[in-house]
């Protein structure tokens, strides 16, 4: 079985090593796979800026919104029914735990980027972008978003903005290697043109 195997496999590399370099790599088809790839790593490296312009949107409603509390603008007998807001406390660990989780997490992601071979993508922006939001309406319900308003901004800010250099970095090393290949390909056709 296996004497098969390798004589199958020696006949398909004698076949292949046969073929003029010109039909074993159809290069216009590799070229515009290439042009497709670097037009979509362009636009992902676009994705942490947007993450960060809605978040300063969001940022702006909420800061319009500070002074304002969620049980001054229901009325008494909604309030009763929805009972007493979640204490600020449990809120603040659940940012903590959910600011350093994240900061963990992209960290990583950059440093194994800069080994050599890191193979980890960046994570999801908008994931990032959704957990540093909820903490808005968290605050405003818990009525102490003008107390935590500062907080919740800051920890956003670095989280958003160090998950923008991760996939930045990571799409400017992925377009720099699309690059070198679009070079190669093009001199191996410029080789075999001119032969």
């Amino acid at each position: 079985m296996l004497g098969h195997i390798f004589n199958k496999s020696q006949q398909q590399k004698t076949a292949s090593a046969t073929k003029p370099a010109a039909n074993r790599w159809d290069s216009p088809l590799m070229q515009k796979n290439i042009e497709a790839d670097i037009d979509k790593l362009f636009v992902d490296s676009r994705k942490g800026l947007w993450a960060l312009i809605i978040f300063f949107a969001v940022s702006i409603v909420a800061y319009q919104l500070r002074d304002h509390t969620l049980t001054g603008c229901l009325s008494t007998a909604v309030r009763e029914q929805l009972g007493p807001a979640p204490p600020d406390i449990l809120i603040d660990i659940l940012q903590l735990v959910s600011t350093f989780s994240s900061l963990i997490l992209i960290c990583g992601r950059i440093y194994d980027s800069r080994a050599a071979g890191g193979t980890w993508k960046p994570g999801n922006t908008w994931a990032h972008l959704g957990f540093r939001l909820v903490f808005f309406p968290l605050y405003f319900i818990a009525d102490s978003l003008g107390a935590h308003f500062d907080f919740v901004f800051v920890s956003g800010l670095v989280v958003l903005g160090l998950q923008h250099y991760n996939i930045w970095n990571y799409s400017s090393r992925a377009i720099e290697e699309k690059l070198t290949l679009w070079d190669h390909l093009s001199a191996c056709e410029r080789g075999v043109a001119g032969k």
